[in-house]
């Protein structure tokens, strides 16, 4: 087992920024944003979140010194990863229509409740889902897989 002080500098900074990069910025917005969220408000969100996932890349890549592949990020086997993303798609879809049709015939009311996002445009939604499927990987990995 290695000793905290014998972990290079870069690399504590990179697991702080890692396990509470996104607390930092979430946080503030949850206590202060307004209520319903505003596209604007939600676009500041959105790429102050991408800023910490850039911070966190450039300290692997400058800081430690390291290739994206030291935290996970690697381009092999893409047509194995395409078609197995693209069959559990198609098993995912599946299993919401199912359960939405098993909603429907027992009365279970669903999207309800809080509008937090409902003036929320489409394409900042889409850039919400961009901005959590980035961020996972890079977060998820060099908080698992750092060194």
């Amino acid at each position: 087992m290695t000793k905290f002080s014998n972990i290079p500098y870069f690399t504590k900074l990179g697991l702080l920024l890692a396990f509470f990069g996104a607390s930092f910025v979430l946080i503030p917005f949850q206590l202060f944003a307004p209520y319903p969220l505003t596209n604007y408000v939600v676009i500041v969100r959105e790429l102050s979140l991408f800023l910490i996932t850039g911070l966190l890349l450039l300290i692997v890549i400058k800081g430690e010194k390291l290739d994206l592949q030291s935290i996970g990020l690697h381009n092999r086997n893409w047509g194995k990863s395409i078609l197995w993303s693209f069959l559990l798609l198609l098993m995912f879809f599946a299993l919401v229509a199912g359960c939405l049709g098993l909603f429907q015939l027992t009365g279970i009311s669903f999207g309800q409740g809080d509008h937090k996002y409902e003036n929320i445009s489409l394409w900042v939604m889409t850039l919400m889902m961009l901005r959590a499927s980035i961020m996972e990987e890079c977060f998820i990995v060099d908080s698992l897989w750092s060194d």
